[in-house]
């Protein structure tokens, strides 16, 4: 069992250790406990076989007084606590499953180390000990490029979000260029994305699609019909950089040393304290468009049209 509680992005940023724990238990049923479409893209991914919100009544039971554990997880022989304080969970399941039991923080101390590579080398000696090998591939796939392009001006906080006359400038420039623009609104985006559409003529708020995806797995799936995805440090960001797709990511608010999203097509601009200008964006996605027009479709690890995890080539 895994607790990883946070945001969306926190669970794209598991997957790493997830496949290395997989790797050591080969045999074992995974539990993902944490944010719930994540756990539900994990799930779909086949990362992990079973999926539960960390804001379930299973995981409120186990910090009261007595903590009370529901039947299914006493029969969990290893669990891994990804939280700041685990002791009172941990303690649980030693007491009530007998489980091997291993606490870390979900962060890393030092602020050059990326929260991926820390998640890992908190479980790797664990799992080595307790398990068998441990390997942690990090899976994506590409269906190819095509002119589709997915803008995505919002994120989890406003603070994160690279300014909407910006995203506007962005797709003016890839509208004039003859690409399809997506504009992606989710439930927390309805400010930044009304922004950038005041920005735009009316000629180009006719030609931009606004996309409103119903589930995760629709967003998954405007991702991965994309040929080009450029948005903030956000959750969505973690998803395109994790299907493969080339990813344009500005920061400004945090530092991508520890939140980048991870991917081998991702393009990360800015830094904590200094956002990327307008035109170094242009360059950038200019780039990253000849560069994708480029390479060979479907080379690598990675995921299918259904989110198996499969090998390509």
């Amino acid at each position: 069992m895994l607790y990883r509680p946070g945001a969306l992005g926190d669970a794209m940023l598991t997957i790493d250790a997830i496949i290395g724990l997989r790797s050591s238990f080969p045999d074992a049923s995974v539990e993902f406990v944490g944010n719930v479409d994540g756990g539900r893209l994990l799930q779909r991914w086949g990362l992990v076989d079973l999926a539960t919100s960390f804001d379930s009544r299973q995981v409120t039971n186990l910090f009261g007084r007595p903590p009370t554990m529901c039947e299914q997880w006493k029969q969990a022989s290893h669990v891994v606590v990804w939280l700041r304080d685990g002791v009172p969970i941990a303690r649980a399941f030693q007491e009530s499953a007998l489980a091997q039991v291993l606490t870390a923080s979900p962060e890393p101390a030092d602020e050059k180390v990326h929260t991926a590579d820390h998640l890992v080398s908190t479980v790797r000696a664990w799992a080595m000990n307790h398990g068998g090998g441990f390997v942690a591939p990090q899976p994506y796939a590409w269906g190819g490029p095509n002119k589709s392009v997915v803008l995505h001006p919002g994120s989890g906080s406003p603070r994160k979000n690279w300014a909407p006359e910006n995203f506007a400038a962005i797709g003016s420039w890839l509208l004039a260029g003859g690409r399809d623009v997506c504009l992606v609104r989710g439930p927390a985006d309805e400010a930044p994305v009304c922004a950038v559409l005041a920005r735009l003529s009316s000629v180009q708020r006719e030609a931009i699609h606004l996309v409103e995806p119903n589930d995760i797995f629709e967003l998954a799936d405007v991702l991965r019909r994309s040929g080009l995805y450029v948005g903030n440090d956000s959750g969505v960001s973690h998803v395109s950089a994790r299907l493969g797709m080339p990813t344009v990511a500005m920061f400004g608010a945090t530092s991508p040393a520890r939140w980048a999203p991870r991917g081998q097509r991702v393009t990360v601009l800015g830094d904590e304290g200094d956002w990327p200008g307008v035109d170094h964006v242009i360059k950038a996605v200019a780039r990253v468009i000849r560069d994708a027009a480029s390479t060979s479709a479907g080379s690598g690890p990675g995921f299918d049209e259904n989110g198996a995890g499969h090998q390509r080539g």
